[in-house]
This record gives structure tokens, sequence and C-alpha cells, in this order.
């Protein structure tokens, strides 16, 4: 079916289809899913700027260093490092070194140049994309050694793709002090992969639980006992104070059996942005115009 671009967009985002998956679906078909990712990548530049700019980014580092003794971090979904970026100033200078994740090779790129890091391929273009008959994407890795780690070190890895040799280096460089997730999000296109459908996932939502779990079972692993989880996302409230409780409770819930123990959550009120392109927040069948958002950061520790 046809779809105008001035017509909203079928996916439920809200947006114009022109402004959703319009320019993906009208791509070459084998290009749709590098289209996704350089658009994620652009859109999410105007939210991370403009979180930078009020101090977010800043406040969630003082957040995760509150709980003293960082210095080693891994941090999943990087996107452009400003996350790496913010928390990096509040470590120990010449004492700490961060890793960062991310699938999208458009946002590893941003992260290189936002965080003044030698482009290595076999570190920043690790993935590779190729259009099935069946018209998904499957991912797979490149061959070749991921490179020793540096006081900063961006990789472009899948946390829901199998890779074991990303998982030994992994290994490799634990314990961390801290396990990082702060605003998961995912191109419009990941439901064209592969992956998407072999794990059974159907929305973001389910895409973003998926990659909390993930980050769970990692922690648990990686993490040295009394070492950090740090979860951050974005919610709307008109009562924060009241959906509290709430908050917490879905919490505790996500750590049952993982071998970490809630320790607190904080929440940070900002205001989004509001440009052509920006990732919003969105809640299915609730109109978020005109209510507050809020970052809300969870932290656990291993037990």
């Amino acid at each position: 079916m046809d779809f105008q671009p001035h017509e909203p967009c079928p996916c439920g985002s809200g947006d114009l289809h022109n402004d959703c998956h319009g320019p993906i679906l009208s791509a070459p078909p084998h290009k749709q899913l590098q289209v996704a990712q350089a658009r994620y990548a652009s859109g999410w530049n105007q939210n991370a700027e403009r979180y930078k700019a009020q101090g977010l980014y800043h406040q969630l580092a003082l957040n995760l260093v509150s709980v003293g003794n960082i210095k080693k971090v891994f941090d999943i979904g990087c996107g452009l490092g400003h996350g790496i970026e913010a928390i990096k100033s509040e470590l120990p200078p010449l004492q700490s070194s961060i890793v960062g994740v991310d699938e999208n090779p458009d946002c590893i790129s941003g992260a290189v140049k936002l965080l003044g890091l030698e482009l290595i391929p076999m570190a920043h273009q690790r993935l590779k994309s190729k259009r099935q008959l069946s018209g998904q994407f499957s991912i797979e890795v490149r061959k070749g050694r991921i490179p020793a780690p540096s006081e900063i070190s961006v990789i472009n890895a899948d946390m829901l793709l199998r890779d074991p040799q990303f998982e030994i280096w992994l290994e490799e460089q634990s314990p961390f002090d801290a396990v990082t997730m702060w605003f998961m999000g995912v191109h419009k296109a990941r439901s064209m992969t592969k992956i998407y459908n072999e794990i059974g996932i159907h929305s973001d939502r389910e895409n973003r639980e998926a990659l909390e779990r993930r980050q769970l079972e990692l922690a648990s692993r990686l993490l040295h006992t009394g070492g950090v989880l740090q979860l951050v996302n974005r919610v709307v409230s008109n009562d924060i104070d009241s959906y509290r409780d709430t908050l917490v409770q879905e919490a505790k819930t996500k750590l049952t059996g993982s071998g970490l123990k809630f320790s607190s959550l904080s929440t940070f009120q900002y205001e989004e942005p509001n440009n052509t392109g920006s990732i919003r927040v969105s809640t299915p069948g609730l109109d978020v115009m005109g209510i507050p958002t809020f970052a809300t950061s969870i932290l656990a520790l291993k037990a």
C-alpha cells in the first residue's frame, strides 16, 4: 500500500511518513538498512547535542560515579559517544578505561570523531550487512582481530548477535567496575534484519527489553563484586513522584535472578528537541506533547 509523504506513518510513530519510514522504503532495496542507520545517527545527534547542552549527560555521569571507585566502564549502545565523553570527564585521569559498543556503524563513526579517536577498521567497521532474497538483511562479522583496548575503545558490535570473538575479547578486559546502557534506541530498519526476526522481536519496546536482558546477563558476568549496573531510559510523566514507586518495582522485577541488587533510582527532568528528524519519546496510544520528560537512572550492584 502506498502512503503519501504528508500522511502519518503507519508504523505508529506519530511522525509523517516522509519524516519516518518514507525515505527508507523509497531507497534502493539493498541500501535501505544503510539509509536507516544513517538517518538514526543524524537524528540522535540532535538529541545528544540537546541533552549535552542541558547538562543531562553530566548529571548521569555524576550519578554513576556516586557509587565510588569507578575506573573501568563497559558502555552498551554508546551512540555517538556523548555518554562516554561525559563519563570519561568524571573518571580519574590516566587511570581509567572505557569500552563502548554500538551496532550502528554511523553512530560509531560519530563517536570516533567526537572522542578524537584514530579510525581502526577492525574495531569500527566490524559488521557488514547483505540483503537476502527474502528481503531481510543478514549481519555478519568481518574477519580480523579486535585491537587491544586503549583509554577509550569503541567497537562496532551487535549485542544481540552471536559474536564469539567479541565475547572472548570482553572477557579478557573484565572485570569492569560498571556496565552502562543509556537511552537505548533503534533505527527504523531493525525489523528488516534476520537477527530481529530470529529472536522473535516485533517492536521497538521488545528490542529494548531484549537489550536490557542482555545488559543484565553481561553485567552478572563481567562486573566484579560490588560493581555497578546503570540503566537509563526516557519516560514522560505529569507526576514523576507518584510514578516513582512503579518504576522502582519494575526495576526490581527486571533484576530478579540476575545476581544484582537494586541500589537506587534517580530522575532528571530535561527537554527533548522538537526539530524534525530528532528521536522523540513516544508512548503507544498517548499524545506526549506537553508532558514533562525525565531520564530515569537505575543503579544496581553485583552481590
